[in-house]
């Protein structure tokens, strides 16, 4: 039996989830995913790192705590040219649902509210009026040209220095239904989540889908399951939320993966 292809996601839980147990119980026999870069927008990875120390202000886990050194150090691009893997597989939620902050000396970091913003180095930065933030849905004519740099650059960076390495998008959507137990249909999950959590879903759709259109023209391959809708559901592991979708979302991705492996695999 072939060794398994290893697999480096730059994206977030849509792609990553794949190369769980909890989703694809058998992922391991045909692919294995030693690394990730989580919630993170291409252009904050594509900038210039960040070295300054920093604190939590609310509890961390370990988790986290990986989650914000890697998003200032950009480890990420040395990491991966470390591993050369198989695959590259790619996908844009941190740009379609964060955006970014640009600090006043250039650098730009994904502004992700769950974790960045939770330590003091943030808080510093926003109390002394160092961040502009730039929204992709709010602000897309300032977003896109950035994202479309930054993504030039990401290609030029892999195809230099990851020659074998094939790079996949993955498509990716929000979804705003909630298929609640012994319903015969969704119910509108961003009223479920409530006003705190609530997004303009179709718009973040439309500018998410500009992203992966400009992306697919550059990309090796695509994995796109964008055809149907995969409502949320109450006992998601992760719980309800816009990219945590039904469970027969999961093995439609690895099969969709596998058969651009089969693909390859025949031509060498």
């Amino acid at each position: 039996m072939a060794e398994p292809a290893v697999v480096a996601v730059m994206g977030s839980c849509i792609t990553r989830d794949n190369f769980n147990s909890r989703f694809n119980p058998g992922y391991r026999d045909r692919f294995t995913c030693p690394l990730h870069q989580n919630q993170t927008s291409l252009i904050s990875l594509m900038s210039t790192p960040i070295e300054a120390p920093w604190r939590p202000t609310r509890e961390m886990n370990d988790y986290d705590r990986w989650n914000v050194a890697t998003e200032l150090d950009k480890s990420f691009l040395a990491e991966v040219v470390a591993l050369q893997p198989d695959y590259l597989i790619l996908d844009f939620f941190a740009d379609a649902f964060f955006g970014v902050a640009q600090l006043d000396t250039g650098e730009y970091v994904t502004d992700n509210r769950w974790k960045l913003r939770r330590t003091d180095l943030y808080r510093d930065w926003a109390d002394r009026g160092r961040l502009t933030r730039v929204k992709l849905v709010r602000d897309a004519e300032v977003y896109l040209p950035l994202w479309e740099a930054a993504f030039e650059a990401f290609v030029r960076f892999a195809r230099d220095r990851l020659p074998a390495t094939t790079l996949v998008l993955h498509r990716g959507r929000f979804t705003d239904g909630l298929l609640l137990p012994g319903a015969s249909r969704p119910t509108s999950l961003r009223d479920h989540l409530g006003p705190k959590r609530r997004i303009p879903v179709k718009r973040a759709n439309r500018r998410w889908a500009e992203l992966d259109d400009h992306a697919a023209t550059r990309v090796d391959a695509v994995i796109d399951l964008t055809d149907r809708d995969y409502p949320s559901f109450p006992d998601h592991p992760w719980g309800p939320f816009y990219v945590h979708y039904a469970m027969e979302y999961y093995p439609r991705f690895l099969a969709q993966l596998a058969t651009i492996d089969d693909r390859l695999l025949r031509r060498r």
